[in-house]
């Protein structure tokens, strides 16, 4: 394997920034490999909707000269990375996976996380694929074709940060920004074997993000393929924005600090042995339990717990009551399209405005005990491996289960209390298909979060790349 493929295959945004600035690798080189692996690729596993290929290699000599000229731009300067095509870009489509809207443009500047992107010094590669108004397990529109899983192409790979997840974990882009809903970045990260991070609610603006279903439980963040590059991606992306009413105004430390180092403190983690609300397939289960074990130390004091019991069913009363303010006054073409989006609403509303703020307040009072006690919990992010596209339920607990609830039921919660979150790689099951771990934190400690996810990951053995054909 010559050094290039070597570095898409298995390096992190870290370490192409660290190359480029040496000089040891230049950005256009590295553009030019992704490119190359987007063409080769991307016909079988779908990961983008939009690239940009022509604007990389422009901005790629850009940093090479920026280099030579002593004028670095920050900590992404030549990196390539994409985003999630639900993020309005200058003068680039953004269909939010829906085939209806493929040549619409927005009349919008760019979004806070591109710009950041940007400042960084980071290269956009382009668009990626995503689930049709950012609603399906699936990651698609079944008009568009749907992302592939690289670990098996007949698999999901989770929604609806399905391409992002797809794109880094085949070398197409080192980095990307994504949105989670409900688990929209963790679920693809988990299924896929890379890092997927939510951050606290307000951490990251979501300015730009124009088909957000939600601003209560919407949440923008990274996916990677190290805990490391999380951590580098939350430092370019955090920050206060005056343009987005949920932005946080807090200080933005240095995430990356306490990667490598011992806690200052012992820490108490929570530990759902038993997957979860639902539970889980004892092989996920297994992969989670040897790394948990494989961590445990003076330093970090885990117990068992059981989480507070909560349907899921409260999820899509929160979203529904959303979904209404946001689609309510969409165009006659958007009503149409998002039907079945109204047809829900409909029915649920009343509920919704009866019962679910109350029940949100109730789910968010119980998270709020648990962390008076832990400091942090540890789960599986899905207690099922990925599925074939063709089976919509599975056997579960003597019935039946959606497999849309299963991806989501350990993971919309923290949607609904705002603590961050991350998804770590953790193993494979019987089938070599990956396994995530995720571990969840107080509101503001991503510090603390990304620092134990990184002791998890090392345990764990870090990001394996896919098994792909000899390009």
């Amino acid at each position: 394997m010559s050094r290039i493929k070597e570095l898409l295959a298995r390096a992190s945004a870290a370490e192409i920034a660290a190359l480029i600035r040496t000089g040891d690798v230049s950005a256009r080189e590295i553009v030019e490999a992704c490119l190359d692996r987007i063409e080769a690729l991307d016909a079988v596993y779908r990961a983008y909707i939009t690239v940009l290929g022509d604007d990389a290699m422009a901005q790629a000599v850009q940093a090479d000269d920026a280099i030579r000229d002593g004028r670095a731009q920050g900590p992404l300067h030549g990196v390539p990375v994409n985003i999630k095509d639900a993020f309005a870009m200058r003068g680039t489509p953004t269909t939010v996976g829906s085939a209806l809207l493929r040549d619409y443009v927005p009349d919008l500047d760019d979004a806070t996380c591109v710009r950041r992107l940007r400042d960084a010094g980071a290269i956009i590669l382009g668009k990626t694929n995503v689930g049709s108004g950012m609603a399906t397990g699936s990651g698609s529109d079944e008009r568009i074709e749907p992302p592939r899983n690289p670990w098996n192409r007949g698999r999901t790979p989770g929604g609806s940060s399905s391409g992002s997840a797809v794109s880094i974990a085949l070398g197409m882009g080192y980095a990307s920004v994504g949105t989670d809903l409900g688990g929209s970045i963790r679920i693809p990260a988990a299924l896929t074997g890379v890092v997927g991070l939510k951050p606290t609610f307000g951490r990251v603006s979501q300015r730009g993000d124009i088909f957000g279903l939600g601003t209560a439980l919407e949440h923008v963040g990274p996916l990677t393929r190290t805990v490391e590059d999380a951590a580098l991606l939350l430092s370019v992306l955090a920050g206060h924005d005056p343009d987005d009413p949920t932005s946080a105004d807090r200080p933005v430390p240095n995430f990356a600090a306490g990667l490598g180092k011992k806690p200052p403190r012992a820490l108490r983690i929570g530990w759902a042995a038993d997957g979860g609300p639902l539970g889980a397939e004892p092989e996920v289960r297994r992969a989670v339990e040897a790394t948990v074990h494989a961590v445990s130390s003076a330093e970090m004091v885990i117990e068992q717990i059981a989480l507070p019991a909560f349907s899921e069913s409260l999820w899509f009363d929160l979203t529904s009551l959303e979904d209404w303010e946001a689609y309510d006054e969409a165009t006659p073409e958007g009503r149409a399209y998002f039907a079945y989006v109204r047809n829900s609403l409909h029915r649920r509303r009343r509920k919704v405005q009866r019962y679910a703020a109350e029940d949100a307040a109730r789910l968010r009072q119980a998270y709020a005990a648990v962390f008076e006690r832990y400091d942090l919990l540890a789960l599986p992010t899905v207690p099922i491996v990925a599925q074939p596209f063709d089976r919509p339920t599975l056997p579960w607990n003597g019935g039946e289960r959606e497999v849309y609830d299963l991806h989501i039921v350990n993971a919309w919660m923290f949607n609904a209390t705002g603590h961050p979150a991350i998804s770590v790689p953790c193993g494979f099951d019987a089938e070599g298909l990956p396994v995530g771990l995720q571990l969840v934190g107080r509101h503001f400690e991503e510090e603390t979060l990304l620092a134990v996810a990184a002791l998890f990951e090392d345990a764990a053995g870090g990001f394996r790349p896919p098994p792909l054909p000899e390009l």
